[in-house]
């Protein structure tokens, strides 16, 4: 079972270049079509909101989206028939960017993460600075020092993930 790993720079061609590469790494599990339409574009979407929003008056950054097959039981399983098993993706965006306070005037707006959440079984989103995802005690000392707020409603040295669990389908046979 291969991983999926791919960086890319923030740029607005990333989340076209990821639907393409997400979808043929998806096929070489066989994954079901409606499935795997729901799982690209939610990433998509995901990309396109760091594209957006994460590197605000700043240098392109980067987004990383990682995937993995995990394999769990299946709760309709009959416990009497035996464990049945079933397969799901857990993917993640990751970026380096700042999180914005959301502007008061939003119409039209936000709609990407109900998106999202409707297209995937779960969806959980962590804001982290550098220092709590690297673990390094140095960075832990320079991130405390840049934690705070800047003037468009950002913060220094931070990050988004999204962590994305698809639906469960079918083992191959």
């Amino acid at each position: 079972m291969k991983p999926f790993l791919v960086t890319m720079a923030a740029e607005p061609t990333a989340p076209r270049v990821m639907r393409g590469r997400l979808r043929e790494w998806l096929d070489s599990y066989s994954w079901p079509d409606d499935e795997l339409g729901a799982i690209v574009y939610a990433v998509s979407e995901a990309v396109s909101n760091c594209v957006e929003h994460a590197y605000p008056g700043r240098a392109v950054g980067e987004v990383t989206v990682t995937g993995q097959l995990e394999i769990v039981a299946d709760p309709a399983a009959d416990p009497a028939a035996g464990r049945g098993e079933v397969r799901r993706m857990q993917l993640a965006v990751i970026d380096q960017g700042s999180w914005r306070v959301t502007p008061e005037s939003s119409e039209g707006r936000r709609r990407g993460l109900p998106l999202i959440k409707a297209l995937m079984h779960t969806v959980t989103i962590h804001h982290h600075n550098l220092a709590d995802w690297y673990g390094s005690a140095a960075l832990q000392e320079g991130a405390a020092q840049d934690r705070s707020e800047t003037r468009d409603g950002s913060f220094a040295r931070s990050g988004t993930t999204v962590v994305l669990l698809s639906t469960t389908v079918p083992l191959l046979t």
